[in-house]
């Protein structure tokens, strides 16, 4: 009887210790994730790197999260961070440009030529005329208040004509004046018309400015990466179904595909966790150690990161490193349902004791 009362108090004991192990190792930290990825990440005024971001230990309060990536529009989130939360940021910017793929012998847009082998281009976003022959395609740029502009130029001349003409008269021309003053004020007609004319004139004056800052962003560049966002997209799905078919190399060859050409796709972190699952699966180790630790440095993604460090953990494990397997667990911050901090914690101790044996 004392012996089971014994046993109970030592297992409580060691429950205890586990989750007082566990919430000592508690912190704030803060995912940005976005998509598409690599936009540049400002917090509270300071530049903090690119998407996808972890920033551990952070202080808990309120925070202003900017992200910016070229050829979106701005994004701002403020969000608060309480003590030990994991917080996540996920932002998906409105883009600014479309990247299209032009397949004629010659593309001309605004004028500048591309071959058929660069016709792969980034548009600004905006309106554009279209047209095509046998052999070539034209796209230009038109500005989408042009017709408002040309209204406003008619108007302003139109009634400055008109207020002029009324302020000869006005001048030349008298009336019989009831008071030495009245005699010398303009006539409701002139001063309508100045007042057409002026407003008008400064719609005007507002509408040409827009339209050259409209022509002095629509500047067509050649698409610099190797794959489409499209493109990435594709190739991941194709990896998903060959994965899920059984087609470990038919799958890894897809997300390889998307993790070296896929650029700022938000399918590059899933894709090289997947690609370093492949390889650990098939027991080249060396190349998924890699993979994984590439991931967790430079591709912190909330839905991968705290997977990558398990897996690395369980490589180290099987390799006799306990040091390191014990390292990479206890970096995890369960920012998903994954794994429980009891679960792990339990595995920590099941690893250190393999380590004293």
């Amino acid at each position: 009887m004392r012996r089971s009362k014994n046993r109970r108090i030592a297992a409580l004991a060691v429950a205890v210790g586990m989750v007082a192990a566990g919430l000592a190792g508690a912190e704030t930290a803060l995912f940005v994730n976005s998509a598409p990825i690599l936009a540049e990440v400002t917090i509270n005024g300071t530049a903090a790197g690119t998407t996808p971001l972890l920033v551990r230990d952070v202080e808990p309060g309120e925070y202003e999260v900017r992200v910016v990536k070229r050829g979106f529009v701005p994004a701002v989130e403020r969000i608060t961070v309480g003590p030990d939360e994991i917080a996540v940021v996920d932002v998906r910017p409105e883009p600014d440009v479309f990247v299209g793929a032009f397949s004629a012998d010659e593309t001309i847009v605004n004028g500048e030529r591309f071959e058929r082998q660069d016709a792969t281009l980034v548009l600004p976003s905006g309106t554009y005329s279209l047209s095509a022959n046998d052999n070539s395609l034209r796209l230009d740029a038109f500005y989408p208040n042009e017709g408002a502009l040309q209204a406003a130029r008619i108007v302003t001349f139109g009634a400055g004509i008109a207020a002029i003409v009324s302020t000869l008269e006005d001048v030349l021309v008298r009336g019989e004046a009831t008071s030495y003053f009245t005699s010398f004020l303009p006539s409701p007609g002139t001063i309508a018309t100045w007042a057409i004319t002026f407003g008008a004139g400064g719609y005007w004056i507002a509408l040409e400015s827009e339209k050259r800052s409209y022509e002095e962003r629509m500047i067509v560049e050649r698409f610099a990466g190797t794959l489409t966002p499209a493109d990435a997209e594709r190739f991941y799905n194709q990896g998903e179904v060959a994965l899920a078919a059984g087609n470990l190399s038919r799958a890894i060859e897809n997300y390889s595909r998307v993790v070296a050409d896929g650029g700022d796709s938000e399918y590059v972190p899933d894709a090289l966790y997947k690609t370093a699952q492949i390889y650990s699966i098939s027991g080249d180790t060396e190349i998924a150690e890699r993979l994984f630790e590439l991931l967790i440095s430079h591709y912190p993604a909330p839905l991968v990161y705290d997977r990558a460090l398990r897996s690395l953990a369980e490589i180290a494990r099987d390799e006799g490193q306990f040091g390191r397997a014990v390292e990479a667990l206890e970096r995890i911050l369960f920012v998903d349902d994954t794994y429980t901090e009891s679960e792990i914690q339990e595995e920590i101790e099941t690893i250190r004791a393999e380590a004293r044996e």
